[in-house]
């Protein structure tokens, strides 16, 4: 039996995932931050309440604790939480280290609260309601941005008004959202029966489509011809010219072509590459343990000086990590946190494959079966850039994964091996 506090939890939630993209990440009111990390630490507060206080709470939280221990992305995420606070040991900045373990720590904390706290279909339905609403609030600023200026969107330091940011503060923070966002509503487009519906997903794929044209990013122009891809793999041929088309049109946009032909130009991805050779004299020097969580950015400076070939592309102020996770990961976490990022990638792949597998409702499978693209989209993204440390971004990465492991976890109960068919 659903109890009051089991009723509002879930819009809080919602709350959450609606103003973590708008509010800026430095805004203060009286001094006090009012950003994505203060909603995040109400939303625990909240919900450690609701522990406190609620038995059936308590009964979730326990045997949510025990499925944790059993399962492989649980497993391999707590297992890197732990890599990455060992790490401080032998870190040279610890304080940068315990900030990026807790970071990711906290979107453990998401996908666990989500898997197993939101337990009924009603709040899943409300929860990916509530993703469609954000994009569509975020899109729509976004383009107003772009050709009203608004006063009250902070961006970055260095913004580029020929690149749009949107509420994101970053030009590529937008292109990856965006990414995310744009398949599973390409194919709730393709795949919806009702026209009214049908043309509302149109509708934000459409401004998810211009956000990632505004924002200029190369990344996703890159990840999204291959989300296309493998949508195409995914639902057959027969949807390789309308893609093929699509590409075409984009490719006649000036920013688009403009962008796509830098590319190919060394001179611009120079500047990256000798970020990932710094990266690869540190995996070098410290292979096994790597020189601790976050700290690539306190050793860069170091690098720089002893090897003046990496110097001169990048102001080492703005070198935070290497532009690619596995190198991030490899030389900050050495080959143990390699290995369990991967165990969490791997386990990511197979619980898309089997949700996709056994859920029978028409909405969720569209959903998914976009969202596996949006996943080795932008898995691909963080080859050439590291989104898995931009909040705004990568949280809701967490949050509609942990949403897919909620819908069967707590079918009836019953745990996932038990579960043959989803149908609602």
């Amino acid at each position: 039996m659903l109890t009051v506090y089991d009723n509002i939890f879930p819009w809080l939630f919602c709350v959450y995932m609606f103003l973590l993209p708008l509010l800026p990440s430095k805004l203060k009111l009286g001094g006090i931050p009012v950003n994505g990390d203060s909603l995040f630490l109400l939303l625990l507060a909240a919900y450690l309440l609701k522990l406190l206080i609620d038995v059936d709470t308590r009964r979730r939280f326990v045997r949510g604790v025990k499925s944790v221990f059993t399962d492989s992305l649980t497993l391999f995420m707590l297992l890197l939480t732990f890599i990455m606070l060992c790490s401080t040991i032998y870190s040279q900045d610890k304080i940068m280290a315990i900030k990026e373990s807790v970071r990711f720590f906290s979107y453990f904390i998401l996908f666990f609260i989500v898997k197993y706290e939101l337990t009924q279909k009603v709040f899943i339905d409300n929860l990916l309601r509530g993703f469609l609403f954000t994009c569509f609030i975020m899109f729509t600023l976004g383009i107003l941005d772009k050709f009203f200026h608004l006063n009250f969107i902070v961006h970055s330091e260095f913004y580029n008004p020929s690149r749009l940011e949107g509420t994101l503060e970053n030009s590529n923070n937008l292109g990856a959202f965006s990414i995310i966002a744009v398949f599973p509503l390409i194919v709730l487009t393709l795949k919806e029966k009702s026209w009214i519906n049908r043309v509302i997903y149109l509708i934000l794929t459409v401004l998810a489509l211009l956000n990632m044209v505004f924002a200029g990013s190369r990344n996703s122009y890159l990840a999204f011809a291959l989300g296309c891809i493998v949508l195409i793999l995914i639902f057959g041929i027969k949807y390789l010219l309308g893609f093929g088309v699509l590409g075409g049109i984009a490719y006649l946009i000036p920013m688009v072509r403009s962008r796509v032909l830098q590319i190919f130009d060394m001179v611009q991805n120079m500047s990256r590459i000798v970020v990932w050779k710094t990266a690869l004299k540190m995996i070098g020097d410290f292979p096994l343990l790597g020189v601790g969580n976050g700290n690539f950015y306190t050793r860069y400076e170091e690098y720089v000086k002893k090897y003046p070939e990496l110097r001169n592309y990048y102001d080492a102020v703005q070198v935070y990590h290497p532009h690619n996770i596995f190198l991030k990961t490899q030389c900050e976490l050495g080959i143990i946190g390699s290995i369990a990022f991967m165990g969490i990638l791997g386990s990511v792949v197979y619980k898309l494959k089997q949700f996709i597998a056994i859920v029978k409702d028409d909405f969720y499978l569209a959903f998914y079966k976009g969202f596996a693209a949006s996943f080795i989209a932008f898995i691909f993204m963080n080859c050439l850039d590291n989104f898995f440390s931009a909040p705004k971004v990568i949280a809701f990465f967490w949050i509609l994964l942990a949403a897919s492991q909620s819908l069967i976890f707590n079918r009836k109960g019953r745990s996932y091996n038990e579960i043959n068919i989803m149908q609602y």
